[in-house]
C-alpha cells in the first residue's frame, strides 16, 4: 500500500516542475530544462531500482535532485533579491522526493507468485 501512496509525492514533484517550466522559461528552455529535468528523475528511479542505499543516501540524493530541479528555470534566478519562489521550489522537490525515497523504502518488496500453469 505505501508503494501507491509514494508516487502522490513524485507526482507533486513532476507536476510542480511541468509547472515550473512553463511558466518561467519561453519555449526553446522549455525543450532543454524538460530533457535534463526528466534525465534527474530517471536517475533517481534507476538509483532506487538498482541500489539499497541508506537514508543518507536517499536523503543526499533527494536534497541535490531539489536543488537541481528547483533552480532550473533561468528566469527564478535572475534578479537582485531572492524570491520566495527561489526558495520554495527546491524545498518542494526536496520534501516530495525525500517522502517518496522513505515510502519506497518502508514498503515491503512485493511478492513474486508462481507461474506455472494447473
Amino acid at each position: 500500500m505505501a508503494r501507491i501512496f509514494s508516487i502522490v509525492p513524485l507526482a507533486l514533484s513532476m507536476v510542480t516542475f511541468a509547472g515550473q517550466i512553463f511558466l518561467f522559461t519561453q519555449t526553446d528552455e522549455q525543450i532543454l530544462c524538460g530533457l535534463a529535468g526528466i534525465l534527474v528523475y530517471v536517475m533517481a528511479f534507476v538509483k532506487k531500482r538498482l541500489t539499497r542505499a541508506s537514508n543518507v543516501v536517499d536523503i543526499s540524493w533527494a536534497l541535490v535532485s531539489g536543488v537541481i530541479l528547483g533552480l532550473m528555470p533561468p528566469r527564478l534566478r535572475i534578479g537582485v533579491a531572492v524570491d520566495s519562489f527561489v526558495l520554495f521550489f527546491p524545498m518542494l522537490h526536496f520534501a516530495s522526493l525525500a517522502l517518496h525515497f522513505f515510502l519506497i523504502r518502508t514498503s515491503p518488496a512485493p511478492r513474486v507468485r508462481d507461474s506455472k500453469f494447473r
